[in-house]
């Protein structure tokens, strides 16, 4: 249940696959699902580890190796938390029932196993070969991990943002699930129109 029980000796990058590992497990596990149910509990498992798993990665992985790696490696895989943090946050106020939301899943699916392919084929070699006590921050990782767990979760940025969007959804519904059926109904009734 709690990683501070695993080896503490672990590298940071070990760990790091592992959370990979488990989060492909997840996401499978959910496209196998069929009942709804089901499928909640599977997401609630996904969204718990994705955001433990950025906040290490942000708040400790990255930071330690942002001086010595590749600008632009860093650059974009905290662009695909990003990414990963708004459709939580968007897959957080959709009920599992709701028209659009396995797609929405589908989509988190795709970018998160696109940033693990690309973490571990480009990051994480690099950063192997790099003079960085990896077993140090590993522990320093799976510390943050058990207090998150413990404690909880602090309100990422794109939390808060998709919250003010969807208080004012009569006023802006840029990339909501209902701007997107609203326009696919629309363009339903012109093709009609046009028939006629």
């Amino acid at each position: 249940m709690f990683d501070f029980l695993n080896d503490n000796n672990e590298s940071a990058i070990t760990i790091l696959k592992r959370d990979h590992e488990h989060i492909r497990a997840l996401l499978d596990a959910y496209e196998a699902a069929r009942e709804l149910r089901e499928k909640r509990v599977i997401l609630k498992k996904i969204i718990e580890e994705l955001k433990i798993h950025a906040f290490i990665e942000e708040e400790i992985f990255y930071k330690a190796v942002y001086e010595v790696v590749k600008e632009d490696l860093i650059n974009e895989a905290d662009e695909e938390h990003h990414v990963t943090k708004i459709l939580i946050a968007e897959l957080a106020n959709m009920m599992v029932s709701q028209e659009g939301f396995d797609a929405k899943v589908e989509v988190l699916a795709d970018n998160i196993r696109h940033h693990i392919r690309e973490e571990e084929t480009k990051l994480l070699p690099h950063v192997s070969r790099l003079d960085i006590d990896l077993i140090s921050l590993g522990k320093e990782m799976l510390a943050k991990k058990t207090d998150l767990k413990i404690h909880g979760m602090p309100v990422f940025a794109e939390e808060t943002m998709m919250k003010r969007v969807g208080r004012h959804s009569e006023e802006c519904e840029v990339g909501s699930t209902a701007t997107a059926s609203k326009r696919k109904g629309a363009k339903i009734k012109r093709r009609r129109k046009n028939k006629n």
